[in-house]
């Protein structure tokens, strides 16, 4: 069954989500053509009138007719009294890739037109007068279904998913302090709220923004599931590949691809064909990888013929033209039972290292390999070093992973699970494999378990910079199942390279229930995703989270892009880092056994400031007034300051928690936790320490000055901040 989720063309995007974004503008933009102002994009079409805006979503062609959305703002309310209401129809103002509307010289609705979708906003440019939440009013017509509201937004979807979604609603100051709102739909009225707090206590001019999140829709083939995705990263064209099999029967698979933005939507429609169409060809996960010298996507597939071989093909990133397939393994005797690729995101960079398991049916000998290999700007291969074991002697149940890429140092790291010991123990080892395709250090013992009821299984692994590194495998005991992790830092040259293990790292149990891990590495951190299942067989969903880049540990909150499935769910992830960018960018791509979806993820985060208010005896909003320089995240300092203060600073009150207290005009937010001294702007460094993130610290100033509170009549505060430390 075709399935798309609701985001499928996004509506409205996250400020914040795409600020560090370097978007195409190629594929859209605005124009007034003919006096018809219309903005478009790869997947969306809109038309800017007077009376609003009509949002036209590409649907494909499981969609029976056009279904545009139609928004037309109507009024903004506080405590239900009405302080702008549409009475005429306002032109639009149109930019290369903006929209304005200026209802009121104080209240302007933007459009901002992206590659992937249109940013709505409204500015007000000072504070709405009366008391009580603040509410936007727009009228919706569609004949798409709307879904309940909840934290996350809202949808209008076909009965497949597919449709537009209005995200999560964020108001953002002039000093880029947010807090989070509310949507709501009641009848054709879409409501989007901001606390009256933070209303009251904001810098101006404010922005109300609804937000989005930005599951995408990647590849369906319908009737036949869609599984194993792998996917690569492209700095020079800010693309994306996504391949996954196709399974037409029960011995017939076919290996897909999409060619997507760098926000994971598709670039063209349908998706290509890499393999031999429809004969029996399998895509283990991550065999897709980048070689950033030639600009070229490299595809590493098992089992193109009558028995299991391997062979490997090249893709333009520009145009999606692909190179011949060609041949790695075709022995007879050699079957091979998985496949993985790494790529090459140095400049000028032209290796890619091929990891593949192999059983001889001459001998059971299963061993684990590397080929090194080159690709030429024109897609062809040279073999550097064919078919190096990493083992000298067969294993049992080998499974292999290589990095998605070799680091400026050009070496990549490969890791690889072993049945075999002395008790039966399991293993898990790793290996650092220089350009030439030789083996820079000794296997390296990253895990050895005590038992043989223990098992581990799933390798994955990622590099930094080819020094840096980290292995994850799948745990097994009993019915448990868990994702474990380390570190490994790799010391010396090639040849006489050594490598120091980190700590263990075993992940939140969550259900008990959590394997299959994928993971990169992205700007600062690592990025991980991961199958977790309620039961044996049941419902499944993925988990995305970021680890600490020096201990491994959980550096974030866990993120679930889609919910539980009814059926399997399979992730993959891939930085941009990996195709030589050095942005926290990733994108996670799953399948659920019926489509492929993705997820954009950003790595790093930013920390965020909350207006609480509270503020009492001055008159002025420039002086006396609390702000701040830079955001609360790890391992960065930021400052807290006091803006032109115009009357003696006593302390600055920093609290953990918010103990509001009032004193006539006065509000007293933080707890007195601390009392520092007056030093006007007070840095705080924030430790990169993983436990920090989500942390809270409530601050407000305290000076000598007349404040209307009847027990501390000669003190006067400043607005309260909340900072909230991000990853």
């Amino acid at each position: 069954m075709l399935r798309l989720p609701c985001v499928a063309v996004p509506f409205l995007l996250a400020t914040l989500a795409i600020a560090q974004e370097d978007v195409a503008r190629t594929a859209s933009g605005v124009r007034n053509e003919h006096g018809v102002v219309r903005a478009i994009g790869p997947a969306f079409g809109a038309t800017f009138t007077g009376e609003g805006i009509e949002f036209l979503p590409v649907l494909g062609a499981h969609a029976a007719r056009p279904e545009p959305i139609h928004y037309a703002w109507s009024d903004v309310q506080r405590g239900g009294v009405v302080l702008h209401r549409r009475e005429r129809a306002a032109a639009p103002e149109v930019g290369s890739d903006q929209v304005v509307y200026r209802h009121a010289p104080t209240l302007h609705e933007v459009y901002d037109v992206r590659q992937d979708g249109i940013e709505q906003s409204f500015v007000f440019l000072q504070r709405p007068a009366g008391t009580g939440d603040l509410v936007v009013r727009g009228q919706v017509r569609t004949g798409l279904s709307p879904t309940a509201a909840d934290e996350r937004g809202m949808c209008f979807t076909l009965p497949s998913g597919a449709g537009v979604s209005f995200g999560a609603v964020t108001g953002v100051d002039a000093n880029g302090a947010t807090a989070a709102g509310s949507i709501r739909l009641v009848g054709t009225t879409l409501e989007l709220s901001l606390p009256a707090a933070f209303v009251d206590g904001a810098r101006y001019p404010l922005v109300l923004d609804p937000l989005i999140g930005a599951v995408v829709p990647i590849g369906d083939v319908a009737g036949a599931p869609d599984r194993v995705p792998s996917v690569a990263f492209d700095e020079g064209t800010n693309r994306f590949l996504v391949a996954w099999s196709v399974q037409y029967a029960a011995s017939s698979w076919e290996v897909r691809g999409q060619l997507t933005n760098s926000g994971g939507t598709p670039l063209s429609a349908p998706p290509f064909t890499i393999s031999t169409p429809g004969v029996n060809t399998i895509i283990d996960r991550a065999c897709v990888a980048n070689v950033r010298g030639v600009g070229r996507f490299v595809v590493a597939m098992r089992g193109l013929g009558a028995f299991n071989s391997l062979h490997v093909r090249s893709i333009s990133a520009a145009n999606g033209t692909m190179a011949a397939i060609t041949p790695l393994v075709t022995n007879p005797t050699l079957d091979v039972t998985m496949a993985t690729v790494g790529g090459d995101s140095r400049v000028g960079g032209t290796n890619a290292l091929v990891g593949f398991v192999s059983w001889n049916s001459s001998n059971g000998a299963r061993q684990p390999h590397t080929t090194m290999l080159t690709v030429a700007p024109a897609g062809t291969f040279t073999t550097v070093l064919a078919s190096v074991p990493l083992t000298p002697n067969s294993i049992n149940n080998p499974e292999v992973a290589v990095s998605r890429h070799g680091g400026v140092l050009g070496k990549w790291l490969a890791a690889w699970t072993d049945q075999t010991g002395s008790g039966a123990m399991r293993k898990v080892n790793a290996s650092v494999i220089g350009p030439t395709g030789t083996a820079c250090s000794p296997i390296i013992s990253v895990e050895q378990t005590n038992s043989a009821a223990e098992t581990c299984s799933e390798v994955a692994c990622a590099t930094r910079d080819g020094a840096l590194g980290l292995v994850t495998w799948t745990y097994s005991f009993g019915s448990t199942k868990r994702v474990h992790a380390r570190v490994l830092v790799a010391l010396g040259s090639c040849g006489t390279t050594t490598a120091n293990v980190g700590s263990l790292v075993v992940l939140a149990a969550g259900t008990g229930l959590r394997d299959r891990s994928a993971v990169d590495f992205a700007a600062d951190k690592f990025v991980l995703a991961f199958r977790e299942r309620q039961a044996v067989g049941g419902p499944a969903r993925v988990v995305v989270l970021g680890l600490d880049l020096n201990f491994g540990t959980p550096a974030g909150a866990e993120h679930y892009p889609d919910g539980w499935l009814p059926v399997d769910a399979d992730p993959t992830v891939t930085a941009k880092w990996s195709g030589g960018s050095t942005t926290d960018d990733a994108l996670v791509a799953w399948s659920d056994d019926a489509a492929i979806r993705g997820q954009r993820f950003e790595a790093t985060g930013a920390g965020t400031v909350t207006a609480m208010g509270g503020g009492c005896g001055y008159s002025s909003l420039v002086s006396d007034y609390h702000t701040y320089t830079g955001l609360p995240t790890l391992g960065q300092p930021f400052s807290i300051q006091l803006s032109a203060p115009t009357f003696p600073v006593l302390a600055l009150v920093v609290g953990f928690t918010q103990v509001p207290f009032v004193c006539g005009p006065c509000t007293v937010v933080p707890s007195a936790d601390l009392l520092l001294s007056p030093v006007n702007p007070t840095v705080i460094a924030v430790p990169n320490a993983p436990t920090l993130i989500g942390a809270e610290l409530y601050t407000q100033w305290l000076q000598l000055r007349p404040s209307g509170c009847p027990i501390l009549p000669d003190f006067g505060f400043t607005n309260a901040l909340k900072f909230t430390i991000a990853e």
